[in-house]
């Protein structure tokens, strides 16, 4: 076997037209099994905690066994739901709350709450994200954002009235936030409504990227003394304004060390065929370093060490970095559903960049091809309709995506092992439509941690 690939596919005597198959007698014969080794009920907890909670010090709410006798949270209420959360690979959960702008973290090792943090906005809003950034976390929702700095205090990024806060983040109503663990910066994509020029008298929503970074990113330093905010003002009056909204994937740094990120508008099935452009920026600079002209792309996804980028729209393609030019390019099949609006294109490379898992049909099956050459490998039998969760475990071994039933609000996450194409892994959950990225790999080993009901986050463990 390929240790650096995870996955020995044998391909001998195979062609699109007889790919390999989870049922035809190449399969390497492999017994791989799944088990669950966490769950915890992360709704319990969603309002304020007692008064005698708000007298703890904040840094000792993460001696959670120390204080756990005297740590009295609010019951179990079974109306909220949590929207998503973040993990961070190892023993620590982030689930945000659903009364009020604040976020819990879980400790894994022992199964327990270890503190609550909340934002400056006492008002009774839900927090629709919660993301590890740098040494502290993000949280917020469409209008509220805060950073907790790892020593504890909580950094009003919107609604702050003097400093740069204000300068950039006011007044913004947050679309999409990402966070570049890798690179250090977490981008949004918001709107604000201005006037579009000096001679309008009736503001408009206008589309903004904002990068959140540090002032000096050689330094490991996420205090508010050293971010800062850069905003840039993207097209609004566009062909492509009837488009699901732009999207944005953050890029490997190269030699020059600049962030870079490629923005695009997300093509609905109906616009499959409308061309656009892919830009590739460099936001902290406010420069385009490049365009490539596409047929409505729908997703993006970055090989995980050669500079190059695949996109998913009419055809499949990859792009480089470096060029900015086509490298491989196949026409897919215009078998599309328009009648789902979450029914576009999906892709993502396996870890060790040898292979890409898409999905665009109306059956939602999922193809494997060869990164290289974009031939077909294999596909695997769809259970609905794929979500925009579509990931690989570390190893390469394991795929994971999350299916909505064509006849209902069910949801079901399903994992195949790679090596003999098999199912190793099908749970059910209830309507969480609202919920994207609701399962997430471990950077570190083959676990994955699932949000199941709203309610729940189970572990697993494969092998």
């Amino acid at each position: 076997m390929n240790e650096e690939a995870g996955i020995d596919f044998k391909t001998s005597n195979i062609s699109e037209k007889n790919p390999l198959s989870p049922n035809n007698d190449l399969e390497p014969y492999v017994d791989s099994f799944s088990k669950k080794t966490h769950e915890l009920v992360v709704a319990k907890y969603t309002g304020r905690g007692s008064i005698f909670d708000e007298k703890i010090p904040r840094f000792l709410k993460s001696f959670s066994k120390l204080i756990s006798p005297a740590y009295k949270q609010d019951e179990p209420d079974e109306g909220h739901f949590v929207r998503n959360f973040d993990w961070d690979g190892n023993n620590l959960l982030y689930t945000p709350c659903d009364c009020y702008l604040a976020f819990n973290t879980w400790d894994l090792r022992n199964s327990s709450l270890v503190s609550r943090t909340e934002g400056l906005n006492k008002d009774s809003l839900a927090t629709m994200f919660t993301i590890k950034f740098g040494s502290g976390v993000l949280f917020g929702n469409g209008g509220h954002l805060y950073y907790e700095e790892p020593y504890g205090e909580t950094i009003d990024l919107i609604l702050k009235e003097e400093g740069w806060q204000k300068t950039h983040l006011y007044g913004v109503d947050i679309n999409t936030l990402i966070a570049d663990n890798i690179n250090g910066v977490a981008f949004i994509l918001g709107h604000k409504y201005e006037l579009p020029d000096s001679n309008a008298t009736q503001r408009i929503k206008i589309p903004y990227l904002f990068a959140i970074h540090r002032d000096n990113s050689k330094e490991v330093d996420y205090s508010v003394g050293n971010m800062k905010i850069t905003s840039t003002r993207l097209p609004s009056k566009t062909r492509f304004s009837d488009y699901i909204g732009y999207s944005i994937i953050p890029l490997k740094k190269m030699r020059d060390e600049s962030v870079r990120i490629a923005l695009y508008p997300t093509a609905r099935n109906e616009n499959i065929d409308d061309e656009l452009s892919l830009l590739f920026l460099k936001p902290l600079e406010k420069e385009i370093e490049g365009v490539t002209e596409l047929h409505g792309v729908q997703q993006v996804a970055e090989h995980p060490v050669k500079n190059l980028i695949a996109t998913i729209g009419k055809d499949l393609s990859t792009i480089s970095i470096d060029s900015k030019e086509i490298i491989n390019s196949v026409e897919l099949p215009l078998a599309r559903d328009k009648a789902f609006l979450d029914s576009e294109g999906k892709l993502s490379f396996s870890s060790c960049g040898r292979f890409i898992a898409l999905s665009y049909t109306i059956s939602g099956e999922i193809e494997v091809r060869d990164a290289n050459t974009l031939d077909l490998m294999f596909t695997l039998e769809g259970l609905g309709i794929p979500q925009s969760d579509l990931d690989w475990d570390v190893t390469s071994k394991f795929l994971a995506c999350r299916f909505r039933s064509r006849k209902g609000s069910e949801y079901s996450l399903v994992v195949w092992d790679l090596r003999n194409r098999k199912i190793v892994l099908e749970t059910k959950s209830s309507d969480i439509n609202i919920v994207r990225n609701a399962f997430k790999w471990s950077s570190y080993s083959s676990k994955l941690a699932s949000l199941v009901d709203k309610k729940r986050v189970e572990i697993f463990e494969f092998d």
